[in-house]
């Protein structure tokens, strides 16, 4: 899908923002992160200064992405859902921020819901909080 410049940065940003909500960055989302950025378009050495600098960088404010389109967004959730459990787990604070980025961007809670649960059936991964994917 073609992305325009701020569409392309508030992608990158908002993964990067989602990953540092469970306070970890594993090795698999930093190398899922790498590739994403060089998908979007970003040199390496960008995308590892960001990822290195994220937890001390306090100029980043932490808002929920907000795209030109729904389509969009939608790709960014689903994204954001594989990265989210690259570690295997799913934290209760990286499900809320995408919940956030649905409202910012118009899609049913429902949806990112259904999205969370057929990538648990299709993954067969743990959650960290598998109360909170029933409810």
């Amino acid at each position: 899908m073609e992305m325009n410049l701020l569409d392309r940065s508030n992608y990158f940003k908002g993964l990067l923002l989602l990953t540092a909500k469970d306070k970890n960055i594993s090795e698999p989302e930093k190398k899922m992160l790498l590739q994403i950025g060089k998908d979007l378009g970003f040199a390496k050495d960008f995308c590892e200064k960001a990822l290195q600098e994220l937890p001390y960088n306090e100029y980043i404010v932490d808002l929920p992405p907000v795209f030109s389109n729904r389509e969009l967004a939608e790709i960014f959730i689903i994204e954001g859902i594989k990265l989210a459990f690259s570690d295997k787990n799913l934290h209760v604070f990286e499900l809320k921020w995408l919940m956030k980025t649905a409202d910012l961007n118009n899609i049913d809670r429902e949806w990112v819901m259904d999205r969370v649960i057929s990538h648990i059936e299709t993954d067969n991964v743990e959650t960290e909080n598998s109360e909170l994917v029933a409810s």
